[in-house]
This record gives structure tokens, C-alpha cells and sequence, in this order.
């Protein structure tokens, strides 16, 4: 037997308990989707469907830092602090956010954004991150740019979610926004390391996430300095003390 359970912006959908649904005003700007739970005589497992996102995850034409991302259809996934995406958004429409899939994340990761190279804003993850446009020009091009702050060294990122950043795309209030090219780095470099090359307390003697910040490791900062596209895999205590989150050490 099946049993369907519709969400929307994150929560459960009350009575929408069918097999389809019909969406409504307050839809407008989430991300929806259905959780399907299978049961026979050997027990139960539960599934969600490919949420409806307006840009797609797996987009052709957004930039992911290098060996850090696990691209796919409706879910694109990292646990490393330090990575990023670049889009280009195109269209006439207003709200745009950046949706993310929470299921199983039980210490939020943050992330910081900017738009057309403005000033950068810090946000832990929620299903929905409002990104702020310009207030003043009416373009209708928009350059994207989030990076992982810091996901949590003290949990398990390695064989669950506790702690990793599932993003499901983007979507917007009202329109509907496009992505073109945008120019990508032609050389890609992986720097492999631990607590320092992720950025563990790089801005303060705080706990997690607080004062790490992966886009501020000296690796990360190789991306200007190379005129490259970067991706860490770092995790801390890697090859010295045996690495936290239940990653392997690399010794």
C-alpha cells in the first residue's frame, strides 16, 4: 500500500493526502513536493519526490566549484565548506530564492551570497533562502553567487545528512527566470586538506558554524589568486588526529 504526504515551503500540507495536488495561492514561491511511504508484509520506506523548482539543480548553465558537488536532477549535494555555484539568472520576475532540501539535516549549514557583486550575506540554510536583488536598477540579469560557509566538523557529514547542503535550485515570486553561460575558469584545482584548508575558525574562536568560513581559507582564496575555479575537500583533524563527522583519515 502507499501513502502520500504533500509539503510546501517545508511543512506538511494539512489533508493532502492523495496522490495528486492541486496547488494554491500560497504555493507561489515554494518548493512542493510529495513524500511517498511504501508498506508490505517486510515493513515501510519512505520517498520524496523530485521537487518543482523554476531553475533546476542540475542546470546546465551554473557554475559548481570543482570535485565537491554530487550534481543530479532535482538535488545537487556537497558537505564541504568552501563550495560554491555560480548562475546567471535571467528574466523579468521578482522574490528570487534558493531552495534547499532539509530532510535529514539536523545542524543547519550557512552560507553566504551576493548579488551583482554586492556586499555578502550570511544565512544558515532553510527550505527557502530569500536572495536579495538590487533595489536600484531595473536589470534583468542577474549574476548569483553561494558559497558554504561551513558546514558542522562536529557531526557525521560523511555517511548521513546532518549537516550537508542539498540545493534544489531556484525559484522566484512572480516570472519565470532563465539561466545563460556564464564564463567559467579553465583551470580546475583541488586542494585536499584539513581543519585549516576548510577554514575552521577563520573568523573567530566560536563554535560551529559560527566563526568558520570556508570562503575565507587561504585555499579558497587560491580561486583569485590562479585565476581558477576551486573546490575544497577538507575535513577536520584529517590525517592527524583522525578526522571528525565520521570522515575516514586520509592516514
Amino acid at each position: 500500500s502507499y501513502a502520500y504526504q504533500w509539503y510546501s515551503g517545508g511543512s506538511a500540507v494539512s489533508g493532502a493526502t492523495s496522490s495528486t495536488y492541486t496547488t494554491v495561492s500560497g504555493d507561489i514561491g515554494a518548493v512542493v513536493y510529495c513524500a511517498v511511504t511504501a508498506t508490505n508484509a517486510f515493513g515501510s520506506g519512505t520517498s520524496n519526490s523530485t521537487p518543482a523548482a523554476q531553475i533546476a539543480a542540475n542546470d546546465v548553465n551554473i557554475v559548481f566549484s570543482p570535485f565537491t558537488w554530487d550534481v543530479q536532477y532535482g538535488r545537487t549535494r556537497t558537505i564541504n565548506s568552501g563550495a560554491y555555484l555560480r548562475a546567471l539568472i535571467n528574466g523579468t520576475f521578482t522574490g528570487l530564492s534558493a531552495v534547499f532540501d532539509l530532510t535529514g539535516v539536523t545542524s543547519a549549514p550557512t552560507i553566504t551570497y551576493r548579488v551583482d557583486d554586492g556586499p555578502w550575506t550570511t544565512v544558515a540554510i532553510t527550505n527557502s533562502v530569500a536572495l536579495a536583488l538590487p533595489a536600484t536598477n531595473n536589470w534583468t540579469s542577474h549574476v548569483v553567487e553561494i558559497v558554504v560557509k561551513a558546514t558542522d566538523p562536529t557531526v557525521n557529514r560523511y555517511t548521513t545528512d546532518a549537516s550537508a547542503v542539498k540545493f534544489l535550485g531556484f525559484i522566484s515570486t512572480t516570472g519565470l527566470p532563465t539561466t545563460r553561460a556564464i564564463q567559467s575558469k579553465g583551470l580546475n584545482v583541488l586542494a585536499y586538506g584539513d581543519s585549516i584548508t576548510e577554514g575552521y575558525r577563520d573568523l573567530a574562536q566560536q563554535a560551529p558554524t559560527t566563526g568558520d568560513s570556508g570562503g575565507w581559507s587561504y585555499a579558497f582564496l587560491l580561486r583569485e589568486t590562479l585565476g581558477a575555479e576551486v573546490g575544497l575537500a577538507a575535513f577536520t583533524g584529517n590525517g592527524l588526529m583522525g578526522s571528525t563527522g565520521d570522515v575516514p583519515s586520509v592516514l
